[in-house]
C-alpha cells in the first residue's frame, strides 16, 4: 500500500482555518451532516452509510497505511452517527478503562447549545467530550466513556453504542449518539452543531498519534475550537463547494534540497463519484498562473481510499508569496469542490532587488503559439556562450522561466541565457515537445550574429520534463537539414554541455517498470498523455508506440562522441518511493545514466541529495558551464 510523502514540510501556510477566539455567531459552516439514507443497524461493516459526508484524516502522514482514516457524518431525529474507516496493521487498544483515549479510539467532541451558547468557550451542559474505541487488547470489544471533568459531573450518557470489525486493512467502527442525551436540541434540518473526532493510533501500544477533523487540539480546552457543521436533508452537489478543505484534506511538502512541492490529497467518497481530475494551480500575487499539474489519482483497492497526488516545479520562480489553488473538476469541467493555501516560497525578495529584464522578450521562434522564448544578453565584446532553460511542469504546464540566481551568475560571468516554451501534450503529443526544443536550439543559432552569441557554446538546463528534453538534445545525433528550405532548420541541434536537476534519463514506460520494480510509477498520468497511450496494457501496445518511447528516451541517442552533463537530485539515492512524484525524479534514473556515460569516458556529475556520487568536492553550476565552456573562472 502506497504511503503519503516523506519530505520536510512545506513552507509557511499563512492565516488559519480556525481561531478559538472569534466570537461563536462569526464562525463559517465548514461541514454537512447529511440524513441517513436508510435504518442504520450498528454492527460495524459500515454497509447503510451511503450518503454520508465523509471527510479523510491524516493525509500526507509518513506512514499512511497505519494512519489514513476516513469519518463518516450521517443522523436522523434519533441519533447521531459516526462512523470510522481506518487504515492499521496493528490495531488493538491496551489502555485501562479510564483511559480509552490511550490506544486505537476517537475522541469525539459535541456542542448543541443554541443561539449564542454555541461555541462559548467554556463545556457546560450541552456539550460532551467522550472516547470511544471498537477494542480491548487486540479483540473486537467496544468501550466507551465520558471525560472527567467538573463539567460532565452529573452527566448521565444513555444509549449511546459501538460496533467495529476488522479487516484485512484496518478497521472500521460505528458510533452512535442519542440527541435525546441534550434536553434543550432537537434534531432538524438547518440546525447547526460544533463537533469535533480526534483519531487515535497506537501501533499496539500505547497513543503515538493524534489528528483532528476540524480543528487541532484546542478542542480539547474549549468548545470554541469545534468546527460548526449543519444538519441537511441530503447531500447536494451544488451545496458541497466550500467545503474543499473537508472534502479535499490537503498534505504540502517540498523536497530538502531542491524547490519541488509535492502534494497529496485523499479525496473524500463524498464526491469521489463527480469528480474526474484534480487540478493543482501556482498562483503569483498578480494572479498569473505560474504551474499546474494535472497529478495522478490512485484508489487503495478494498479500502475505500483514492489518493491523488501532485507536484510543482518551483526553482525556477523568484522567492515570494503565492497561492495553490486546488480544483476537482467534473468531466465537464465544472468545479466540484476547491480550495487553497497561501505558500512562501524561499525568503521574501528585498524591496530593493532587481530582477533582470530580458533584451529581447516573447521572440516567436516557432509556428506554434507556445514557441516562444526570453533572450538575456551578457554584456560582452565578444560572442558569449549560451545557456538555454527549458522549464518543467509533466509536458503539461509551465512557462519560459530561469532560476534567478542562475541568470544572475550567467550574465555576471558573461555567458547569456535564453528561457523556452513549447507544446503541452495535450496539444501534442511526443516527439512535439522535444522536436520544439530542437528548434528552439537552431533559431538560436540562426540569431548568432544578431544577438551576439557563440553557436560553438550553446549549453541547455532544466528541471524534470526540461531536463528530459535538455538531455535528448544532447545525446541525439546532429537534426540538421543543410538543405531545407527554412534556413532555421538548416542549423545544428547540438550542445556543448547540460546541466540538469530530478530529470528523467528515459520515459519508456518499460525502462522505468524495471528501474522500479513492483512500482506503478510508469503508470503516472503525465506519460500516459505524453504518449497518448493505456500504459496498464504495457506489454500490448503497439509497436509504433513501442518506437516512439525509444525515440524521446535520452538514453538510448547517448554515444562516445556526446557532451558532458551535470545530474542534480532533490532526493537521496536510496530515497523510498513513497509517491509516484518521487519516483519519477528518483536518482536511480542518474545514475542508469551515468554508468553508461563512464562506460564511454564522457564526464558525468552526479548529485543525490547533498552527496556527489563518487565522492569529492561539488561543482556548482556556473562552475560546470564555464569548464565546459572554456571560460576563466
Amino acid at each position: 500500500m502506497p504511503h503519503p510523502l516523506k519530505a520536510p514540510i512545506l513552507v509557511i501556510v499563512l492565516g488559519a482555518l480556525f481561531a478559538s477566539s472569534a466570537p461563536a455567531q462569526d464562525k463559517a459552516i465548514v461541514g454537512l451532516i447529511p440524513k441517513a439514507q436508510k435504518p442504520i443497524t450498528l454492527d460495524g461493516n459500515l454497509d447503510e452509510w451511503d450518503g454520508a459526508f465523509v471527510t479523510p484524516v491524516h493525509v500526507g502522514h509518513p506512514d499512511f497505511a497505519n494512519r489514513g482514516g476516513q469519518f463518516l457524518f450521517p443522523w436522523d431525529e434519533e441519533n447521531l452517527y459516526i462512523g470510522l474507516r481506518c487504515l492499521d496493521q496493528h490495531p488493538a487498544h491496551f489502555g485501562a478503562d479510564n483511559q480509552i483515549w490511550n490506544g486505537d479510539a476517537v475522541e469525539f467532541y459535541l456542542d448543541t447549545r443554541r443561539s449564542q451558547e454555541l461555541g462559548a468557550a467554556q463545556f457546560g451542559p450541552g456539550t460532551l467530550h467522550m472516547f470511544w474505541t471498537p477494542f480491548t487488547k487486540t479483540d473486537v470489544k467496544p468501550r466507551l466513556g465520558v471525560r472527567d471533568l467538573p463539567a460532565f459531573k452529573d452527566f448521565k450518557l444513555q444509549g449511546a453504542e459501538v460496533a467495529g470489525a476488522k479487516t484485512a486493512w484496518g478497521y472500521t467502527a460505528e458510533f452512535k449518539l442519542p440527541w435525546a442525551n441534550f434536553r434543550n436540541f432537537a434534531a432538524k434540518v438547518g440546525e447547526v452543531v460544533g463537533i469535533e473526532c480526534e483519531l487515535c493510533s497506537s501501533d499496539g501500544g500505547q497513543r503515538v498519534d493524534r489528528t483532528f477533523v476540524y480543528s487541532s487540539p484546542a478542542a480539547v480546552s474549549t468548545p470554541s475550537a469545534f468546527g460548526r457543521v449543519q444538519l441537511v436533508e441530503k447531500l447536494d452537489p451544488q451545496a458541497l463547494k466550500p467545503f474543499g478543505r473537508s472534502l479535499l484534506p490537503l498534505s504540502l511538502t517540498k523536497s530538502a534540497n531542491y524547490a519541488w512541492l509535492y502534494g497529496t490529497v485523499c479525496l473524500s467518497p463524498s464526491i469521489e463519484a463527480s469528480v474526474a481530475k484534480i487540478e493543482g494551480k501556482i498562483v503569483d500575487r498578480e494572479g498569473r498562473v505560474t504551474k499546474t499539474t494535472l497529478g495522478s489519482r490512485k484508489s487503495l483497492d478494498g479500502t475505500g481510499f483514492t489518493l491523488w497526488t501532485g507536484s510543482w516545479e518551483l526553482f525556477d520562480l523568484p522567492p515570494g508569496i503565492y497561492t495553490l489553488e486546488l480544483a476537482a473538476l467534473d468531466k465537464e469541467g465544472r468545479v466540484v469542490t476547491s480550495r487553497k493555501e497561501t505558500l512562501l516560497h524561499g525568503d521574501l525578495p528585498q524591496p530593493q532587488a532587481r530582477v533582470s529584464q530580458p533584451t529581447h522578450r516573447d521572440v516567436k521562434y516557432g509556428p506554434h503559439q507556445r514557441n516562444v522564448l526570453d533572450f538575456w544578453q551578457a554584456d560582452s565584446k565578444q560572442p558569449t556562450p549560451l545557456l538555454v532553460s527549458i522549464h518543467g511542469g509533466g509536458f503539461l504546464g509551465g512557462n519560459k522561466s530561469v532560476a534567478p540566481q542562475l541568470l544572475k551568475e550567467c550574465l555576471e560571468s558573461g555567458i547569456s541565457v535564453a528561457a523556452i516554451t513549447y507544446r503541452f501534450s495535450n496539444q501534442a503529443i511526443a516527439p512535439a515537445p522535444f522536436q520544439d526544443g530542437a528548434r528552439a536550439i537552431q533559431f538560436l543559432r540562426f540569431k548568432a550574429k544578431e544577438w551576439h552569441i557563440d553557436p560553438k557554446r550553446i549549453a541547455a538546463t532544466g528541471g524534470s520534463a526540461g531536463a528530459g528534453i535538455s538531455l535528448w538534445l544532447g545525446f541525439h545525433d546532429d537534426m540538421a537539414d543543410p538543405k531545407n528550405e527554412d534556413p532555421v532548420l538548416r542549423e545544428s541541434t547540438r550542445l556543448t554541455c547540460m546541466a540538469v536537476f530530478d530529470g528523467q534519463t528515459s520515459y519508456d514506460p518499460r525502462f522505468i517498470r524495471k528501474l522500479f520494480p513492483g512500482q506503478d510509477v510508469y503508470k503516472i498520468g503525465p506519460l500516459r498523455q505524453l504518449f497518448d497511450a493505456d500504459l496498464d496494457r504495457l506489454d500490448d501496445l503497439s509497436a509504433e508506440k513501442y518506437k516512439l518511447f525509444e525515440e524521446v528516451s535520452a538514453v538510448n541517442h547517448l554515444s562516445k562522441d556526446d557532451p558532458p552533463v551535470l545530474l542534480s537530485y532533490s532526493s537521496p539515492m536510496d530515497a523510498e518511493i513513497t509517491n509516484m512524484g518521487i519516483g519519477i525524479h528518483h536518482p536511480l534514473f542518474g545514475k542508469a545514466l551515468k554508468e553508461k556515460m563512464d562506460e564511454l569516458g564522457i564526464p558525468c556529475e552526479l548529485y543525490a541529495g547533498n552527496r556527489r556520487i563518487g565522492g569529492g568536492t561539488p561543482m556548482k553550476v556556473i562552475d560546470f558551464l564555464k569548464l565546459h565552456f572554456g571560460m576563466k573562472k
